[in-house]
C-alpha cells in the first residue's frame, strides 16, 4: 500500500505543476511552498516522498494510456533536456513494480532494463531547490500527454473498423516519427519530428483521456 499522504502538500505539488506548465504568475509562489516544506519535522522529506509517488502514478497512468517507457523518456528528453530524462529514467524503472494484475508484462520488462541513474531528491542536497523544480515540471509534462490510441495487440483496441484503422495508420507514423527523433544526428530534424508527433497527438486530444482519466474510467 502507498503511503498516505498529506493533502497540502499533494494539492501544492499539483498546483504548482500547473503554474508551471502554464507560466503562471503564481509558480514562483507556489514553488517556493515546495522548497521549504511543510512547518513541521522532515517537511521536506514529505515533499520529496509525494513527488517521487505522484511521478510514478502518472507513468503508470501513461502506461495504461498505451504509452511504452522508452517513449516517455523520448518525449521528456526532447522536450525537456537531460536532466529531466535522468529522472523520467528513475521513476520509469520504478514504476515497472506498480503494474496492476494483469498488466502488461512487456511493459515491465521494457522498464526493467532501461538503466536509472542515482537521480533523488535529497532535501539536504545544494541542488534541493533545482531538483525540486526538474520534478515539478516533469509532473506538469507528464500530466498533460495525451492518451495514445489503443492500436497494438493486447492495447484494448477493436480491430476491422475503420475508426480502429485510422488510429493504426497514425499511431504507426507517430511512432516512427519517434524513432527517427530518437536516431538523427541532426537537432533540426529532430525538433521538426517531435514537433510533427505533438501536432498528431493534439488531434487525439479531444477524444482520447489524460493520464488520469486512464485509470479512472
Amino acid at each position: 500500500m502507498p503511503v498516505a499522504r498529506e493533502l497540502p502538500v499533494v494539492l501544492a505539488i499539483g498546483e504548482a505543476a500547473e503554474a508551471v506548465f502554464h507560466e503562471r504568475e503564481d509558480a514562483d509562489e507556489l514553488l517556493d511552498l515546495l522548497f521549504a516544506g511543510p512547518p513541521i519535522p522532515d517537511g521536506r522529506k514529505m515533499v520529496a516522498r509525494d513527488l517521487q509517488q505522484e511521478l510514478e502514478e502518472l507513468v503508470t497512468a501513461l502506461a495504461s494510456c498505451h504509452w511504452r517507457p522508452n517513449e516517455i523518456i523520448r518525449q521528456v528528453r526532447r522536450r525537456m533536456g537531460a536532466e529531466a530524462e535522468q529522472l523520467a529514467a528513475v521513476i520509469v524503472h520504478q514504476a515497472r513494480h506498480r503494474q496492476p494484475d494483469g498488466g502488461d508484462p512487456a511493459w515491465a520488462a521494457e522498464a526493467s532494463v532501461i538503466a536509472a541513474p542515482g537521480w533523488q531528491l535529497d532535501e539536504g542536497a545544494p541542488s534541493w531547490a533545482s531538483d525540486v523544480l526538474t520534478a515539478v515540471r516533469l509532473v506538469g509534462h507528464l500530466s498533460h500527454l495525451p492518451a495514445l490510441p489503443a492500436c497494438r495487440p493486447g492495447d484494448g483496441a477493436s480491430g476491422g473498423g475503420p475508426e480502429s484503422a485510422a488510429k493504426e495508420r497514425m499511431m504507426a507514423k507517430v511512432r516512427h516519427l519517434l524513432s527517427k527523433a530518437e536516431s538523427t544526428g541532426f537537432p533540426e530534424e529532430a525538433e521538426a519530428c517531435t514537433v510533427k508527433v505533438q501536432e498528431l497527438l493534439s488531434r487525439t486530444a479531444s477524444t482520447e483521456p489524460r493520464p488520469r482519466q486512464c485509470v479512472s474510467r
